[in-house]
């Protein structure tokens, strides 16, 4: 069942943005709907080389705000939609971490089992670190697995490691010694959210994406991954660049609605979390504001601005017009 009240009339209006260009907006109008529509605009502006972006914000399972701004295409003829699909970079890691915890509850698995026993691998023949057998889920969702913040880099070029699968690069990974005890000590690392939606399709017999959609509860069912495509209207022109995860805004906000920035279900509390994405082909930010708000803001590009100046002017923006 899905908890998100439609409540205004869609529309889609073209806006000045620079020169004699013009900016197409699509989404529902609210209260001082233009405030927002004037931030992201600018911020429309000043991110290199983009053309789309798109904001929700949600409340106690209600969309507030939902709107986009810009192109789906390169040639900029298509207008966005107001569900518009962008590369959310990093942000997709409290999704994959809400994933692996909702699956791994209900199969009554432990999170503290065992890397290799999990995954039924054996380890290296000789001369490999033994600590690698100490390895659990939770270390790799923590960033705490002992093998550092880029682990692929300890592989020699000649083997191209990026063109492998990602079983095979977990092989070679596993072949190196680790820098840290597991558990020791966080060091932020990709690789271990790309195991871990490894893992999820491995046991769940489906992508990731699939199971986004599929499995978690009351979350909105706008997840895309470029490696497994389907045909979807709404996705950007430059999708592949945005991440191995693409989602709309609303969608986000369904999502921080029901659950966490540590994968946790949400039920009680009001803590402050804030997940920034950042790659070529995206600018994502998500805000679970102490006040109950949720704000997730996505750009198809980056650079020209930070994380925090958009989240800070945006944020503030949203003050003037609910407090």
């Amino acid at each position: 069942m899905k908890y998100i009240s439609v409540l205004f009339t869609l529309a889609i209006i073209t806006l000045p943005l620079f020169g004699d260009d013009t900016v197409p907006i699509s989404g529902k109008k609210s209260k001082k709907i233009e405030l927002i529509d004037e931030v992201m605009l600018k911020f429309l502006k000043q991110i290199n080389n983009c053309t789309t972006a798109s904001i929700s914000v949600s409340k106690k399972n209600r969309t507030i705000v939902s709107r986009s701004y810009g192109w789906l295409d390169e040639a900029k003829t298509k207008p966005a939609p107001e569900n518009v699909i962008i590369g959310i970079a990093s942000c997709e890691k409290p999704i994959t971490k809400a994933a692996i915890k909702y699956f791994f509850k209900k199969k009554r698995i432990d999170l503290d089992s065992s890397l290799l026993d999990l995954l039924k691998i054996k380890a290296p023949t000789q001369n490999y670190d033994k600590r690698i057998h100490d390895i659990t889920i939770n270390h790799i969702l923590d960033h705490k697995a002992g093998w550092g913040a880029d682990p692929l880099s300890k592989i020699p070029r000649k083997i191209k490691v990026h063109n492998l699968a990602i079983d095979e690069q977990l092989s070679h990974v596993l072949s190196k010694s680790l820098v840290t005890k597991p558990g020791s000590k966080d060091a932020y690392c990709n690789f271990g959210y790309d195991l871990m939606r490894y893992i999820l399709t491995s046991l769940s017999k489906s992508s990731p994406e699939q199971f986004f959609i599929t499995s978690l509860p009351r979350v909105d069912n706008d997840f895309y991954s470029y490696l497994n495509p389907i045909n979807n209207k709404n996705i950007v022109w430059n999708i592949e660049t945005g991440g191995p995860i693409s989602a709309s805004s609303s969608t986000l906000c369904s999502f921080m609605d029901q659950f966490w920035l540590t994968g946790e279900e949400r039920k009680s509390g009001r803590p402050t979390w804030v997940m920034y994405g950042s790659l070529d082909g995206s600018t994502a930010i998500m805000d679970w504001r102490s006040d109950g708000y949720n704000v997730a803001i996505l750009f198809n590009s980056r650079g020209g601005v930070t994380h925090d100046q958009i989240r800070d002017k945006v944020n503030a923006t949203l003050n003037l017009i609910y407090k």
